[in-house]
């Protein structure tokens, strides 16, 4: 533990505490208002979250508590395993303190490294542990963080943010759907950090300053500040932090337009901005497209582009689209969530696989490549993957259940 945390472990303890106390409460109230009745809370289906180290809690902690957004979505209990240094590493986070404090969130302290748990038969076990399917149990599947995508291995999908998570039920996402859309749209922070080298250098791709650029020099007499309002023509490139949307109406602000600008992370290309467009059939204008997966096809259910010239191209292939092309695109961009995006599916395919007969060295391993840099050592885990990898089935849509 680096000597600012073991400062401030004291006050993040306190404040996990108080998180916990605060989800038991949640509880508490929801049973008092089914009276008797159905109560997700009590459902015996659990998502089991075994972590030992602090690879989970990039980006906030967000996918942790992605991870318990979708699990509440389900019915589904979380039980957090882990031992108290983690969990106020955990609280001190800002997602990490939301995940803590959602009514369908458990912990059980892990007192000594290698201690044993008993499972139940239905519980979804996710580990931040490498290891092969004999090592971390039957039924766990470890989550590897990273950069890079390895052949074989299936790729959990990038997540929206907490909050569209729980608004995006299958009947939302069907209304925002059917709005009419057109224009050109982008919109998010626009701070000199989104400029910086590193897509061009690390990616070989445009930084999301330079997008921007290049787009306000190359049409400039199209571009608008803050909705297309019906103009197919507009390209609207709204600077989050001049012009900002209320987190209520950025799904219903997207479904608006019928094309978005897929700008990249200061980090790494992939955004959640691209799964909450492709969810209500806004089509991605990308040029990481091969980062998604399955990856991205062009005029199929995106408009990919490679550099400035193959941007500028990409609008001019776009002004020339007949509307049943458009129509085309967006539904195939609204079949593409579905299948491949939703997380909640996603949770239901890991748990279905369980069920699917295999060998005992097959090996469970999810890839998360929402960082940087690889978090786990490839060389490892390509020695576990020639042992097998544990499929998981491409089938399934939208999960019926909504929040």
């Amino acid at each position: 533990m680096r000597w600012k945390d073991r400062f401030r472990y004291p006050l993040d303890l306190m404040k996990a505490r108080r998180c916990l106390e605060n989800a038991a409460t949640a509880r508490t109230q929801q049973r008092e208002q089914a009276r008797g009745d159905h109560w997700e809370g009590d459902q015996a289906a659990r998502v089991v979250l075994d972590l030992h180290h602090t690879t989970l809690l990039f980006d906030g902690a967000r996918h942790l508590q992605c991870i318990a957004t979708h699990a509440l979505r389900l019915d589904r209990s979380v039980i957090l395993r882990c031992r108290k240094r983690l969990l106020g590493l955990i609280a001190h986070k800002t997602h990490g303190a939301e995940f803590l404090s959602m009514p369908n969130v458990y912990w059980q302290r892990v007192r000594r490294e290698g201690q044993r748990w008993a499972h139940q038969a239905e519980d979804l076990v996710l580990t931040d542990r490498i290891s092969s399917a004999d090592q971390a149990g039957n039924q766990a599947w470890s989550l590897l963080c990273g950069r890079d995508q390895i052949e074989g291995l299936p790729v959990m999908p990038y997540p929206m943010f907490p909050c569209h998570i729980t608004r995006a039920t299958p009947q939302y996402l069907a209304e925002q759907r059917s709005a009419d859309k057109a224009g050109v749209f982008f919109a998010g922070n626009l701070q000199a950090r989104y400029s910086r080298d590193t897509m061009e250098r690390d990616f070989k791709m445009l930084s999301r300053g330079a997008i921007v650029t290049a787009l306000q020099e190359q049409f400039s007499g199209r571009i608008g500040k803050t909705a297309a309002a019906g103009n197919p023509d507009a390209i609207v490139l709204r600077d989050a932090t001049e012009h900002p949307i209320a987190s209520e109406q950025w799904l219903a602000t997207l479904a608006e337009h019928q094309f978005f600008v897929c700008c990249p992370g200061v980090a790494q290309p992939v955004c959640h901005n691209v799964v909450e467009a492709m969810s209500v059939g806004c089509v991605p204008l990308v040029e990481y497209g091969h980062r998604m997966h399955p990856p991205l096809q062009d005029n199929v259910n995106a408009i990919c582009f490679e550099g400035r010239s193959g941007l500028i191209q990409a609008i001019e292939r776009i002004d020339s689209m007949s509307d049943q092309q458009l129509r085309t695109l967006s539904a195939n961009v609204c079949a593409y969530y579905d299948r491949y995006l939703c997380g909640s599916s996603f949770l239901n395919k890991l748990q279905q696989a369980l069920t699917v007969p295999s060998v005992h060295s097959t090996a469970r391993m999810i890839l998360m490549p929402f960082h940087s840099e690889n978090l786990f050592d490839p060389v490892q885990v390509q020695q576990i993957c020639q042992q097998g990898v544990q499929p998981i089935s491409q089938q399934g849509g939208t999960a019926s259940r909504a929040a």
